[in-house]
């Protein structure tokens, strides 16, 4: 049978028809036995697609590009959302832009190539069969690593780093420092510590300012121990300002087993020291011949003694007790090397900057002085006897 019309309102009933121009239908076109549709073109359905018989329906494609799928749906080749995502037969999935989700799981990171832009994490990394272990984000501008459950380690926004146990190095040397931040990537401070050589090394400004030693010696302002006169090394301290030239030396015991508590010296050459031993303590300053030169006795020891004025007073913060002695800026008069300062002197905050005074200076001035009186009284003497009194 061809085509059948029935009325000029009625159905139209075929069983095969073949059309060359445009169909156009008023109403509903329906197709209730239809198993197959054979497009050459393009299928437009202006209010979507269903598939399946309701109410059960399989699956649909609405008009705003929408699918919704009930069951496993099996496509042969890759699968594109928009223009973001591309999901491919072997499991692989490609996207554009931000991802988004509740949770992660079983996600290679190692195998993520060519990844750009952010990946944003509400809370934490957590180790995988190790949920105590993580690296989280408790707060803004903030990071903590935590392990046992247990935070061990925060950075916090001012990028202060704050740990909770001790820090154990893997390695024989270890490094903390601090950089300027330019291309030199020179040290600015620090401390190393040389496991090999068990030497720990203090940086300011990239130069090494101090070193402690693995016998327990500690060099300030130089890299190397080296023996000062018959100094040896063990549990000593060095202090230099001026290279290896000028500076102090704390040492325990000299080769003839006095503590030494302190040595002084300039460009290389001892100065004085203060030594302890089990019943006294011993101050003194070189005083070699070959260190000097111009010398001349002194013959003015009795008039210049003279000229001396001891006191005997008592301290302003020792009310209780007197004692004897001599003011500074008078002293400085008669022997001014024996005195350092000067009279009524402030500091730049307008405090007072006392006078000080080494005794020790007048004593070739009272030996001199002893020395010409005993001279006197010799002489004197000598009259005495040859008139027979």
């Amino acid at each position: 049978m061809g085509v059948q019309i029935q009325g000029d309102t009625g159905n139209v009933i075929a069983t095969k028809g073949t059309y060359s121009g445009n169909v156009t239908i008023g109403g509903t076109l329906t197709y209730e036995d239809v198993t197959n549709i054979d497009s050459v073109g393009l299928v437009t359905a202006r209010e979507g697609i269903e598939v399946g018989a309701r109410p059960g329906v399989a699956a649909s494609i609405s008009v705003d590009g929408n699918m919704i799928v009930s069951g496993v749906t099996t496509i042969g080749g890759n699968i594109k959302v928009g223009t973001g995502v591309t999901l491919s037969p072997d499991g692989d999935g490609f996207f554009t832009g931000v991802v988004t989700a509740t949770s992660y799981s079983g996600i290679d990171l190692g195998a993520v190539t060519g990844a750009t832009g952010d990946f944003s994490i509400a809370d934490k990394i957590v180790h995988t069969g190790d949920t105590d272990t993580a690296i989280r984000f408790p707060s803004a501008d903030t990071v903590s690593v935590e392990t046992g459950g247990t935070t061990r380690a925060t950075i916090d926004s001012g990028g202060k780093l704050n740990l909770t146990s001790n820090i154990k190095w893997a390695s024989a040397d270890a490094y903390v420092y601090s950089y300027n931040g330019g291309s030199d990537g020179q040290v600015r401070s620090g401390v190393e510590y040389s496991g090999n050589n068990q030497i720990i090394r203090y940086f300011t400004s990239t130069n090494e300012r101090m070193r402690l030693l693995s016998g327990g010696s500690l060099l300030i302002g130089r890299t190397s121990a080296s023996s000062y006169g018959n100094l040896l090394e063990t549990k000593s301290i060095t202090v230099e300002t001026d290279g290896d030239t000028t500076g102090m030396h704390f040492n325990r015991t000299d080769s003839n087993s006095a503590w030494v508590a302190m040595r002084f010296y300039i460009q290389q050459n001892q100065k004085g020291y203060i030594q302890v031993n089990v019943n006294d303590v011993t101050y003194s300053t070189s005083s070699d011949y070959r260190l000097k030169e111009n010398e001349v006795l002194i013959s003015d020891g009795i008039t210049r003694l003279k000229e001396l004025k001891p006191y005997r007073f008592n301290w302003k913060t020792d009310t209780s007790r007197k004692v004897d002695g001599f003011f500074a800026h008078e002293a400085s008069e008669v022997v001014p090397e024996s005195v350092s300062g000067e009279k009524d002197a402030v500091d730049k905050d307008g405090n007072p900057d006392y006078q000080v005074i080494d005794h020790s200076k007048l004593v070739p001035l009272l030996t001199a002085a002893l020395q010409e009186a005993v001279t006197e009284i010799e002489s004197l003497k000598a009259r005495l006897d040859a008139a027979g009194l």
